[in-house]
């Protein structure tokens, strides 16, 4: 939500985050497929929201950001990360 994040698992590193508040940009969302152990280390202030669902397979982790288009072509974010979910 706000503060910048380091986070191992699954035998990778993201660092992640950045914004000073909720209202300061979009925010960043990392999955983690079941069953995965994580560390997670703030690098600033930090304040996050963690959510959790069933599940019964697993995928790769992916680190979700979005970008804002300001082309007339395209309204709203634009998801980047694994496609094809």
């Amino acid at each position: 939500m706000s503060g910048t994040a380091k986070v191992l698992a699954a035998d990778q590193t993201w660092t992640f985050g950045g914004r000073p508040s909720v209202f300061a940009g979009l925010g960043h969302c990392l999955y983690l497929p079941r069953d995965t152990e994580v560390t997670l280390t703030a690098s600033t202030d930090l304040e996050i929201a963690i959510a959790e669902a069933p599940a019964t397979e697993k995928f790769a982790p992916v680190l979700v950001t979005l970008t804002i288009s300001t082309s007339s072509s395209a309204a709203g974010a634009t998801p980047r990360g694994r496609s094809g979910a």
